[in-house]
């Protein structure tokens, strides 16, 4: 009737320790990984808006009538707002404030591998700044967009 007693059924207290210390350390771990992957995340976020700023500004340059796109410099001097823009997102939750900066820079050069001097290279720059956190702590980081496209002058 003894041996009945003190059969062992269930955890003991060390066991439960060690398995609750285990546990802890994995959650500990997985919630400091969490800020990374909200960065990660914000950081794909606006090298997507990047990305489709720089698609659609260089689809405006192609759609350039041909005589624009040779003579590019004294055009876009001509409207600097239309071609060099400075688009800036601001958020601010919980008093943490984020910002994010997109400057266009387009860039039209007259060389190719094309001899006759009818094809031009269209790129588009677009950087990225942003600014993230509280006014303590700062986190910034760049990020640049580059296409680029060819635009043939048209046949008459």
């Amino acid at each position: 009737m003894r041996n009945k007693l003190y059969q062992k059924r269930g955890y003991s207290l060390i066991e439960l320790m060690v398995a609750m210390f285990i546990f802890l350390t994995c959650l500990l771990f997985m919630i400091g990984m969490f800020p990374t992957a909200v960065k990660a995340v914000s950081q794909a976020r606006h090298t997507f808006l990047a990305t489709s700023i720089a698609q659609q500004e260089l689809e405006y340059l192609k759609n350039l009538p041909w005589d624009k796109l040779e003579n590019f410099q004294d055009y876009a001097q001509s409207e600097p707002d239309t071609f060099y823009r400075t688009t800036v997102l601001t958020s601010e939750i919980n008093g943490v404030s984020s910002s994010v900066e997109f400057q266009t820079n387009p860039i039209i050069s007259n060389y190719s591998t094309d001899p006759s001097g009818n094809v031009d290279v269209v790129n588009i720059r677009v950087l990225v700044k942003y600014a993230y956190g509280s006014s303590a702590v700062k986190d910034e980081y760049y990020k640049t967009v580059d296409m680029e496209t060819l635009v043939a002058k048209p046949i008459k």
